[in-house]
């Protein structure tokens, strides 16, 4: 068994091995331009201060998400679009966020194999790439780092009466909503690690008072936050964002299960499934089954079930608010990654450490777990291609636009009307015709904002298409805009 190392040397081995992997897996992504959603962060004009979205709306009318902003400000006023600086502090997040859990491993007594097993799989999990290499999850990413600091200086606060500890975890909470206001789901884990230190301290402190007098600052918090935000949101949110109960949470929450557990793709296992292709999705679920049994063994085998539980219950509060979410996507499993990574890394390295003396085993386990792992690295590696692709796409449709919006009227409609949709389509890896495009980015090449455009689907067609001064353009089968009606740009009059 490996001993436990806390020491300087070791730990700055370690980050600097999760920062060469993290970089191996995602250099590709590092160059991803902008497009899709993320296109609703570009400014026209960029706003002289960088903290101009705390006390205006922000362009997404429907989040109040200022600490990102500023660094989206930062960012285009010094670089324009070139995201490189971005995804560059988007990959450091994640890499700085595997190193905390090495560290707070370390610090609860975990063996080192247990500790760099858990940094390892929250690093190169293939379910993280939405939020590490898309241009609009910072707040995503920068949250569920400053939501597990928030946790954990909690807990230390607990264990070791220090008050600089707890301020610090107030302060954490503060700037992890200020990120993202789905973070308010660390207040309920907040309330969680409380009760489960005053059980295994036996402490007396279980009176509601004592209760809420620890967790009152955080409550505050929290209200100061939403108190903020009021003044901003509408609340009137798109119709993907709409909240369901009953099956579809339940839904939502085997999906975001599977996506965490699947050591492959998923844009490759959705592609096999829909392609009907049931021999390749059986071998992805036998590996998927195979990898948890391991785990499973591994997890029965620990010294560390307290933990277990208090982990999993982590993990499934932070899961919502999000699985009531109508569409929801991978992007929103990242907030309990790090809390079902840790259960995964002792699985697999408690595991490792009682068959160590079973050599031939040891060999066929080890090989195991460097074939999940490579695995992860490739599946991330696929999915930060296909965004990339996506991207570049994005770039030349909209080169290929701008031209068109010269001969448009004042006051003119522009109807981008997307091509006949393919078999498959998933997240924002697989995405088809105008979709890629984020509509703020024809404004800003265009230099124009007087007219209005919209993103057309076939049977939409019919209902726009004796709309006044109006362009029509769409998709040939090589992908290039070309105009609906071919005798003019501009659909004639109706008398």
């Amino acid at each position: 068994m490996l001993p436990i190392i806390s020491s300087k040397k070791y730990n700055t081995l370690w980050f600097c091995f999760l920062f060469l992997i993290g970089f191996i897996a995602y250099w590709n992504g590092l160059t991803i331009p902008y497009y899709g959603d993320d296109c609703k962060y570009i400014f026209n004009p960029i706003p002289q201060s960088i903290f101009y979205f705390f006390t205006h709306p922000s362009p997404n009318p429907d989040f109040f998400r200022p600490l990102e902003l500023v660094f989206h400000i930062f960012f285009q006023s010094h670089f324009g679009l070139n995201t490189i600086p971005l995804h560059l502090l988007q990959l450091l997040f994640h890499i700085l966020l595997a190193f905390v859990l090495y560290l707070a491993a370390i610090k609860l007594e975990f063996t080192t194999l247990q500790a760099m097993f858990s940094s390892l799989i929250m690093l190169v999990s293939q379910t993280n790439v939405f939020t590490v290499s898309s241009g609009d999850t910072l707040s995503q990413g920068a949250g569920t780092l400053f939501g597990c600091l928030c946790l954990w200086y909690f807990y230390r606060a607990l264990t070791t009466q220090n008050l600089l500890h707890y301020y610090a975890s107030i302060l954490f909470l503060l700037i992890t909503l200020f990120f993202k206001e789905t973070n308010i789901s660390y207040l309920p884990a907040i309330f969680v690690i409380h009760l489960y230190h005053n059980f295994l301290s036996k402490s007396n402190s279980y009176q509601v008072s004592n209760i809420i007098k620890k967790m009152l600052p955080f409550i505050l918090v929290c209200g100061f936050y939403f108190l903020v935000r009021a003044q901003f949101v509408s609340g009137h949110f798109e119709e993907r964002y709409a909240l369901q109960f009953g099956f579809g949470v339940l839904k939502n929450i085997a999906l975001s299960l599977l996506s965490i557990t699947l050591p492959f793709s998923s844009v490759t296992f959705v592609s096999a499934f829909k392609q009907g292709n049931s021999i390749l999705v059986f071998t992805f679920l036998l590996f998927t089954i195979a990898f948890l049994l391991f785990v499973f063994i591994g997890l029965q085998r620990s010294q560390h079930k307290r933990f277990i539980i208090l982990f999993s219950i982590l993990g499934f509060i932070n899961l919502f608010p999000p699985a009531l979410i109508k569409n929801t996507s991978e992007l929103y499993v990242y907030n309990a990654m790090p809390f079902f990574s840790l259960i995964i890394g002792i699985g697999i390295g408690t595991l490792l450490e009682k068959i160590q003396r079973e050599k031939f085993v040891v060999s066929l386990y080890a090989l195991f777990l460097v074939v999940i792992i490579t695995s992860h690295i490739f599946a991330v590696q696929q999915k930060v291609s296909l965004m990339k692709k996506n991207g570049e796409r994005a770039d030349v449709i909209l080169h290929q636009i701008t031209p068109f919006i010269s001969n448009m009227q004042h006051g003119g409609n522009l109807f981008l009307l997307n091509p006949p949709k393919p078999k498959i389509e998933y997240s924002i890896f697989l995405i088809r015709g105008f979709n890629v495009l984020g509509l703020n980015r024809i404004y800003h090449l265009s230099k124009r904002n007087d007219f209005f455009m919209k993103v057309l689907e076939q049977p939409e067609f019919n209902h726009y298409k004796n709309i006044e001064k109006s362009f029509f353009l769409t998709l040939n089968a090589d992908n290039q805009v070309v105009p609906v009606f071919q005798d003019s740009l501009v659909r004639p009059e109706k008398k």
